[in-house]
């Protein structure tokens, strides 16, 4: 299932179709074209920027179960990417995507470079859905729009479409820990951007977010 009308977003009055209104997220229709993953996508995405002050919207999720969730942005709307925060309307804390930086020890690989135009889909999560809502935001920052470093530039987010699969039991396995994955390797994540300002982090919910 993809969710392509973002239009159904609520507070209905928080989306519309002029341009630069204050209070609201953009409304932009768009298509894709078939890819060897997906069908051609058609719909509405939404786009909202500290500029315009947009507040969080809710679109409700007409499933239930274990699904597996993706997200589709189109990053070339903004200079510096779709900086997004999602979680879901029982979740406690924040989850952030935005573009990655890629540098040349990176290496090659499907997906690394994003052409002008391309909507990008990536995993989300998995997740148990009953009666859910997906609540997206922006990425937030210290003193928007204006102010040190990186903050002098706005950050825009967009979200373009999000799909629902059915979640197999390996995938349940596999995002949980359980089966081959039950004793990991140890992992660490460093927050090191430069500057707790950059990426807006004001509490520890907003750094959850930001190293999820």
């Amino acid at each position: 299932m993809i969710l392509s009308d973002l239009s159904q977003c609520l507070p209905g009055d928080t989306v519309t179709r002029q341009s630069s209104h204050q209070g609201t997220w953009m409304l932009l229709d768009y298509s894709t074209a078939a890819t060897v993953d997906l069908p051609p996508v058609q719909g509405t995405m939404v786009y909202g920027a500290g500029r315009l002050g947009s507040p969080p919207l809710t679109l409700p999720l007409p499933v239930q179960g274990c699904y597996t969730i993706y997200i589709a942005c189109w990053h070339d709307i903004h200079m510096g990417g779709s900086r997004l925060r999602l979680r879901l309307s029982e979740d406690q804390h924040w989850r952030q995507l935005e573009p990655e930086v890629m540098s040349p020890k990176d290496g090659d690989f499907p997906g690394r470079a994003i052409a002008q135009g391309d909507i990008t889909e990536v995993f989300w999560r998995v997740a148990e859905l009953s009666s859910s809502a997906l609540i997206i935001d922006r990425v937030r920052t210290w003193a928007e729009p204006s102010g040190r470093g990186d903050q002098a530039v706005d950050k825009g987010a967009c979200l373009a479409w999000v799909r629902l699969e059915p979640a197999s039991e390996q995938d349940r396995d596999r995002y949980q820990g359980r089966g081959r994955t039950q004793t990991p390797a140890p992992q660490f994540a460093q927050y090191d951007n430069g500057g707790w300002w950059q990426k807006g982090c004001q509490t520890v919910d907003d750094l959850h977010a930001s190293l999820d």
